[in-house]
């Protein structure tokens, strides 16, 4: 994971937008791509990042995706 994905993730923790569990669980998954040899940067992951996290706190909250 390169820097600008890892302050991306760093800025959904800080900023409160999802619970703390969503962002923990979207970096673990990240984490697992990358240690199955996908290449996981800002630059291929970030859309997937941000959605991701998104889409599972809506879920988590009963609200609609």
């Amino acid at each position: 994971m390169d820097d600008q994905l890892a302050l991306r993730i760093q800025l959904f923790r800080e900023g409160g937008q999802v619970k703390p569990e969503v962002v923990d669980f979207v970096a673990a998954e990240l984490t697992a791509l990358e240690s199955e040899g996908h290449l996981v940067t800002e630059a291929t992951a970030s859309m997937l990042t941000s959605h991701l996290m998104m889409a599972i706190g809506r879920l988590l909250n009963g609200e609609p995706i």
